[in-house]
């Protein structure tokens, strides 16, 4: 391509970049799957929540809230992607104490912006797959250091697609698994 630039032609910052295209990736499956998103006007532990229309077609009774993170390197260990996960991410998101069920997506971005979006007139693909994980089950851990990070294990079996993410808002957890 003629004249392209390894840098945004705008003055946003690559990082607040990288992740606003995940939350975006993460959106266009919500979208895909027939879920509304809605971003928290104050300044909440996650990103944004997605909901199904209720019964009636009138309210939202089911619904999950994420925290998207966006990784370019990631590290994988077996089948599974080792995040470093920041300590009080970690230790909001632990534990069954929430209304709401939340997830942590962890979406996978090439390095390089450009590549984030590829599109011709029969096709738009986005790069490159986000998992899902949950830390329910995990407790906080007060004794590590604010500003520090805990690795979290989050297996490639929890890919997000329009299937899982369905499974995902109506309970299902078993059911958002993928075959490796």
């Amino acid at each position: 391509m003629a004249g392209a630039t390894t840098q945004p032609p705008t003055a946003l910052d690559s990082n607040v970049h990288q992740g606003f295209f995940g939350e975006s990736f993460v959106a266009v499956i919500a979208a895909a799957a027939g879920f509304d998103v809605d971003f928290p006007r104050l300044g909440h532990a996650i990103d944004f929540s997605i909901s199904a229309r209720g019964p009636k077609g009138t309210s939202r009774s089911r619904k999950i809230d994420v925290q998207v993170k966006t990784w370019a390197k990631p590290r994988y260990k077996g089948e599974t992607l080792a995040y470093p996960l920041e300590v009080s991410a970690y230790n909001n998101m632990c534990g069954s104490d929430h209304d709401v069920r939340q997830y942590v997506v962890l979406c996978l971005v090439p390095e390089e912006y450009l590549q984030y979006a590829d599109a011709n007139h029969r096709r738009m693909r986005l790069q490159r797959s986000a998992y899902w994980f949950s830390l329910r089950e995990q407790e906080p851990d007060f004794t590590l250091p604010e500003g520090s990070s805990k690795t979290i294990f989050v297996p490639t079996s929890q890919l997000l697609t329009v299937l899982t993410l369905q499974a995902l808002v109506h309970g299902n957890e078993q059911a958002a698994v993928v075959d490796i």
